[in-house]
């Protein structure tokens, strides 16, 4: 695994490596991670891939969901899997700026919108909505459509979704932020999001796959074919 990724393979070896969860491969996914300049980066490195080892038996299994929002899901599971991380400082880094550039925000800004819309830029036939760096104007654009789902509606939201979190007020309708959802399964959805962590709360610095538990402050917004 080591070897393959220094010839500049770095994703062959991480796939190699979900598909021996044994500790020799965290062992190398770490050896690989230490290519970081600073310890910071390191560790960002080093949890991004594990986060990916994690994920990558259920994102073989996943089924389902729209066409558009299938192609943005895929897009979404190559960042997981090349370990996107913030370096530099907040908000900063070559993997970031491309997130950035998709919506013409500057480096430094706020990036978990940006991934999401970046993602769906990725779709060949265009993004089905105006790109932007704001989860709020995303929403906005979703509920003109009439592509939103609230939770308590009983939807089962599909692959390839963007979730929305939205603020804790409820009543002036802010999307904070969001994520494309991998699968819903036992009252958890489990999303790629970006510019966050797996703690609880606050902004982060990775692209990471988590669980999210069902509430009454999540709405999916869905892409029809």
């Amino acid at each position: 695994i080591i070897a393959i990724a220094a010839l500049g393979n770095r994703e062959l070896a991480t796939n190699l490596a979900a598909l021996d969860r044994g500790e020799g491969s965290r062992e190398a996914l770490e050896a690989i991670a230490r290519a970081g300049k600073t310890e910071a980066e390191r560790n960002l490195a080093t949890e991004a891939l594990q986060n990916f080892v994690k994920y990558a038996p259920l994102i073989s299994q996943i089924q389902g969901g729209s066409q558009s929002g299938r192609k943005a899901l895929d897009a979404a599971i190559q960042e997981l899997k090349a370990g996107s991380y913030e370096e530099g400082g907040d908000n900063r880094g070559p993997r970031i700026r491309k997130y950035q550039a998709a919506v013409r925000v500057p480096e430094g800004s706020p990036w978990s919108a940006a991934f999401v819309s970046w993602c769906f830029s990725q779709i060949p036939e265009g993004a089905p909505f105006k790109l932007s760096g704001s989860f709020r104007d995303i929403f906005a654009q979703f509920k003109e459509k009439g592509w939103l789902h609230t939770a308590d509606t009983g939807y089962i939201p599909q692959p390839g979704d963007i979730m929305f979190i939205i603020s804790e007020s409820g009543s002036d309708g802010r999307a904070r932020h969001g994520g494309s959802v991998l699968r819903y399964e036992n009252g958890l959805v489990h999303v790629i999001e970006g510019n966050t962590d797996l703690k609880a709360g606050g902004a982060g610095q990775l692209v990471v796959a988590r669980p999210r538990q069902m509430s009454s402050r999540l709405t999916f917004g869905h892409v029809p074919d």
